[in-house]
């Protein structure tokens, strides 16, 4: 028995530096820590009311500090790190005595601390009002949660001048969101939302009015929640402003004031006592009406850019995405809306944009801050035209006889159920080859034949832009389908300005095709150099291996087509050769390596277009597309962690090229547009089914 006490008490000496535990009158000492993880223990307050530790936020074994109510059972937080920083399951909080809270991984490194502490820390508390405090070593707070609020406000918390809370990103991210609390220096209380990059505060949609610029003394000093359930802001010269009735809703209930992620500054209220499974109920709310409410000029509104605003159960906003638009974040049902096509200026279009666009109509809905043109007197018949025939316009409103024309993205979205002021039609501009029912399914068919039908397909249709791979590490496929009347006449001050080089020339200056750079489905690129205005440049050789039927006009016309793209997208294309059965485009040779290298080596799957196999992945651009529509892109990088590390890159590099090879050439973008789009300058839309009419013919 002595043996086993005075080895329990080894142990216990043993353990105690590294798990520091709390002193009996609930302090805790310096060096006291917790370790994240599903069955990881928190630390209660007395009344065992509040808790504080880690809570598993996201399926992906993701944790975040917190504290929360802990005898309800949905366990509500009240206060997280202000920066909503999530760590993975075996993260360790230590209480230090330099530096406060300090979470850092299992290696050590440093992943989240509390701000500045203002002095030396000596021990740590979670009192009953839900307030994690640290004491230094004179006995005085150096930091607290309170004075680190996040989204919510606690009985006896107080906000003073200056003071703010943030909204959460959306339900289940808790990063810093578009909505503000803020009591100004000037004593008004105002909600607003926010730019989040650069935290730039737009107009407020609530203000309580409590700045007086002509009696300072008059104005609002803080905000302040009481155990009764009253919250009120104090004045300096001691008045008292009321935010919600002074009768007492009583101390037999939790409460917790809270900006919600949908921008409503809500008042909850929770039964101590209770049986069964009950919700906090809202006492007091502003503003009444948000979609109504956000009406500034700038910023998104209630929902994002794009979407449309309607008035849900308790004053709670409602956000959709329109037809032929969808949500940029799937998981943010609040987020901005992007258009699942792309709206071109270019001048590949047709002339009849009839061909090209039509209109969904959406009854007394509309965007009254994104207007950039008004018509008057105009019939709803010519509002849409004029909207047709604009390739700025993305949606037209007709009133009466007046038409707007409203250009993307579209702010402050709201219907007549939010907005009764809101009455007339909106015409809603998509591209008829947007395809949102998606592609048929191809993998009950016979993959063999798909196989062979394929590679006819890629190899007959499909030439590859050796520039824009080689600038931006992506494949980048393009049809030259048109070439026909507009091409053939009046056009040939393209290739005059052109050299045309025989084809001695150019096995000459390749050194009898001597080093390949590359090939496709119908030619093989060489490198060479040829002397030019008195200067020798370096070339890359195109020699196309297919005859043209129709003799030198069909080549001469493709050549046409081929300058002018490339003219457009500051490509030079040198040259060609037109010598007998031999046909040759000349290029610019550009120095960041061969096709092969980006293609066959580290962009997206490391694979050709077509593979000799029968299973489901045989025909590249189908498996990719099924890939996509099924939310399984993983399958195609097979798990690289260098390329999951940059997941968003991974997802808009697929859509791009998912855009560029859309068998209807009317849908493909232009170079520039690929280019923004790779870059991040611009969004990329959810692309439509690429090969609609090879799965149907097939």
């Amino acid at each position: 028995m002595g043996y086993s006490l005075s080895y329990i008490f080894c142990m216990f000496l043993f353990v105690l530096p590294y798990s520091a535990v709390a002193q009996g009158d609930g302090t805790l000492s310096i060096g006291w820590s917790l370790t994240a993880g599903d069955n990881a223990a928190s630390l209660n307050s007395p009344s065992g009311d509040f808790a504080f530790g880690f809570q598993k936020v996201h399926e992906n074994d993701q944790f975040l500090l917190s504290i929360w109510y802990d005898k309800i059972p949905d366990k509500t937080m009240v206060w997280f790190v202000n920066d909503g920083t999530t760590v993975p399951a075996g993260s360790k909080l230590q209480l230090t005595a330099d530096r406060g809270l300090v979470i850092s991984d299992s290696r050590g490194k440093d992943l989240w601390r509390s701000t500045s502490i203002s002095g030396t820390a000596s021990n740590a508390v979670l009192n009953d009002t839900g307030n994690f405090i640290i004491v230094g070593s004179d006995s005085n707070k150096v930091w607290d949660s309170f004075s680190n609020p996040t989204d919510t406000l606690l009985p006896t918390q107080v906000m003073d001048n200056g003071g703010v809370l943030y909204s959460k990103r959306s339900e289940s991210n808790f990063s810093r969101g578009r909505f503000q609390l803020r009591l100004l220096p000037d004593g008004n209380l105002v909600l607003n939302t926010r730019d989040i990059p650069s935290d730039f505060a737009y107009d407020a949609y609530y203000s309580s009015r409590t700045n007086d610029p002509s009696n300072a003394s008059n104005s609002g000093v803080q905000v302040r929640l009481n155990q009764t359930g009253y919250m009120y802001i104090v004045r300096r010269n001691g008045g008292i402003f009321d935010l919600n009735s002074k009768v007492a809703q009583g101390s037999g209930s939790y409460y917790r004031a809270t900006l919600d992620f949908d921008g409503v500054f809500i008042l909850y209220s929770h039964p101590k006592v209770f049986t069964g499974n009950p919700n906090w109920t809202t006492i007091w709310s502003q503003p009444e009406n948000i979609c109504l409410n956000l009406r500034g000029e700038q910023g998104s509104g209630a929902c994002g850019f794009n979407s449309v605003c309607r008035l849900g159960d308790s004053g709670r906003p409602t956000c959709e995405c329109p037809k032929s638009y969808s949500l940029i974040d799937p998981t943010d049902k609040y987020g901005s809306c992007k258009p699942n096509f792309i709206q071109s200026c270019g001048d590949g279009e047709p002339s009849s944009k009839e061909e090209l666009y039509d209109f969904w109509e959406l009854a007394d809905t509309d965007w009254p801050s994104s207007d950039y043109e008004q018509l008057k007197p105009v019939s709803q018949t010519d509002c849409k035209k004029y909207c047709l025939n604009d390739c700025l316009c993305a949606v037209a409103i007709s009133r009466g006889d007046s038409c707007w024309k409203k250009k993307l993205p579209l702010s402050n979205g709201r219907n007549n159920k939010s907005d009764p002021n809101v009455i007339g039609t909106a015409f809603i501009k998509y591209r008829k080859g947007d395809l949102p029912q998606g592609c048929p399914d191809i993998r009950k068919k016979d993959h063999g034949k798909l196989t062979t039908a394929g590679s006819v397909l890629l190899g007959s249709s499909v030439s590859i832009n050796l520039i824009l791979v080689a600038a931006a590490f992506f494949g980048y496929f393009c049809v030259y389908s048109k070439k026909t009347k507009e091409f053939q006449s009046g056009n040939n001050s393209v290739i005059s300005n052109m050299r045309s080089f025989t084809y001695k020339e150019l096995e000459q200056a390749t050194d009898g095709f001597k080093e390949e750079l590359g090939r496709g489905a119908f030619a093989i690129v060489y490198k060479g150099v040829v002397q030019m205005a008195s200067s020798n440049i370096l070339i890359a050789v195109k020699k196309l291996d297919r005859v043209v039927q129709d003799g030198d006009k069909e080549f001469k016309t493709e050549v046409n087509v081929i300058a002018q793209t490339h003219q457009k997208n500051l490509v030079r294309l040198l040259g060609y050769c037109d010598d007998g059965e031999n046909r040759l485009l000349i290029y610019e040779y550009m120095v960041n390596g061969t096709l092969a290298s980006f293609i066959f080596g580290d962009i997206i799957c490391c694979r050709r277009s077509v593979e000799d196999s029968e299973n489901e992945a045989a025909i590249l651009t189908y498996w990719v597309w099924d890939c996509f529509e099924e939310g399984e892109l993983k399958k195609i990088v097979e798990n690289r962690e260098d390329m999951i590390d940059d997941w968003e890159k991974v997802e808009r590099f697929v859509m791009v090229g998912i855009w560029c090879i859309q068998e209807d050439p009317s849908l493909r973008p232009t170079m520039k547009q690929v280019i923004l789009m790779l870059e991040g300058v611009v969004d990329v839309a959810n692309p439509p089914c690429p090969s609609p009419f090879s799965v149907i013919r097939s």
